[in-house]
């Protein structure tokens, strides 16, 4: 970066080390660019210290993404294309949730949102924000909801129970039904999801169904699903323990 605060966009690895120790300046100058009105909304940004290093690395992918074609339907008339088909289809929050943890880009929070949470809310309106934004289901997930995530993800009916039942090991005790009704208890949530027609019987076993396929089609982006991966992780690991301990 030079001293008139401007970035050179040829950068290398050998540069990496600069940017780092450059962190501070950095992100005083993307404050100050033209984001600083996007960002105004979000006050508490000022205190957060951008990893210089891994928003550069970010870019760059995302850079690689985007397709430039220079052509031209006559010479000498060249024309400029740019195709970002491959970048809109990125999930930027896909390797977090694959890992299990609640993402969730700032960003996404309202104005209003960020008011509420960044002051002395009252909890039962930080929860309903939460509860909006599918994170709080993360740390309280509804056991049918996560039940028909781990059939949707291949979970036999054999170890779905076992499975379930090690939500609240992992500290996310349950919270309410949310495709049942009544008091279910985990033994009958398949029974009560079938009744729905939420999960049928496929030709190697359970599936979901094209009602259940609408809710998780709706549900797989958001925070919440990162518990359906943290179970299933979760649960892998101690069989692939007992099988290296058998040994």
């Amino acid at each position: 970066m030079s001293s008139a605060g401007k970035f050179n966009c040829r950068r290398s690895q050998d540069d990496l080390p600069t940017l780092k120790e450059n962190q501070a300046a950095i992100t005083d100058a993307v404050k100050d660019s033209r984001l600083a009105n996007p960002l105004a909304a979000l006050d508490f940004i000022s205190k957060i210290p951008l990893n210089t290093v891994a928003q550069f690395m970010h870019v760059v992918k995302q850079l690689a993404l985007v397709k430039f074609d220079i052509s031209g339907s006559t010479p000498g008339t060249p024309s400029l294309k740019i195709d970002i088909s491959q970048l809109s289809d990125l999930d930027p929050l896909e390797n977090d949730t694959q890992f299990g943890v609640c993402p969730f880009p700032l960003y996404q929070f309202t104005a209003e949102e960020v008011a509420v949470l960044a002051g002395e809310p009252n909890p039962d309106d930080a929860r309903a924000i939460l509860q909006s934004r599918s994170i709080l289901q993360y740390f309280f997930p509804a056991a049918d909801q996560l039940a028909l995530g781990l059939i949707d993800r291949g979970t036999s009916a054999d170890s779905l129970v076992d499975q379930l039942l090690s939500a609240p090991q992992l500290g996310h005790p349950f919270g309410s039904m949310e495709l049942v009704k009544g008091n279910v208890p985990l033994t009958g949530v398949i029974d009560a999801l079938q009744d729905r027609g939420l999960v049928v019987e496929g030709e190697i076993g359970l599936e979901v169904g094209p009602e259940g396929q609408c809710i998780r089609t709706n549900l797989k982006f958001k925070p919440r699903e990162g518990i359906v991966s943290k179970v299933i992780n979760r649960f892998s690991l101690n069989l692939d323990l007992k099988d290296l301990f058998k040994h």
